[in-house]
């Protein structure tokens, strides 16, 4: 049985491979977990403002249904152009926190032109970034249907 001999220098390139393989593997396995963890906090959000949201839509619903109303706003449908989720999550929020009261409202009782004027040109802030709005289209029925253009900063958007 042969016996393997190894100078020093041998067994610390030996050494210094398998430690330069534990840091790689360690900073693989770091990020994977960062990123599982970031799906996951985007998921929760997602859920908890679909939670909030559809709470809210039930009691308006419920107060609408015992004044005996007719044709009601069910929800608010919100779409906007930025890419990022958790921006955008979080934008939608607050825009959704501008136009909740008309959740539970009579439709003929809603006048378009004010909802436009709510929205248009508002500037919300986000993580202490301003955000400009512009409203590019209003859909008024049993489901309001906003589609928003944003812009970082407080500057008017021109079409």
């Amino acid at each position: 049985m042969p016996f393997m001999v190894l100078t020093k220098t041998q067994a610390l390139l030996i050494l210094a491979f398998f430690v330069l393989g534990i840091l790689i593997g360690m900073t693989g396995s770091i990020l994977y977990s960062g990123w599982m963890i970031d799906q996951a906090v985007i998921e929760l959000e997602t859920l908890y403002s679909e939670l909030g949201e559809r709470d809210n839509r039930i009691s308006r619903l419920e107060d609408s249904l015992q004044e005996r109303r007719y044709r009601i706003v069910k929800g608010v449908n919100i779409e906007l152009d930025v890419k990022d989720r958790h921006l955008n999550l979080r934008m939608a929020n607050e825009i959704r926190s501008l136009v909740d009261d008309l959740i539970g409202r009579e439709l003929e009782s809603l006048d378009p032109k004010l909802i436009f004027s709510i929205l248009d040109g508002r500037v919300i802030y986000v993580v202490d970034q301003p955000y400009t709005l512009s409203l590019r289209y209003l859909v008024v029925n049993d489901i309001i249907s906003l589609n928003l253009q944003t812009v970082a900063g407080t500057t008017r958007i021109l079409d």
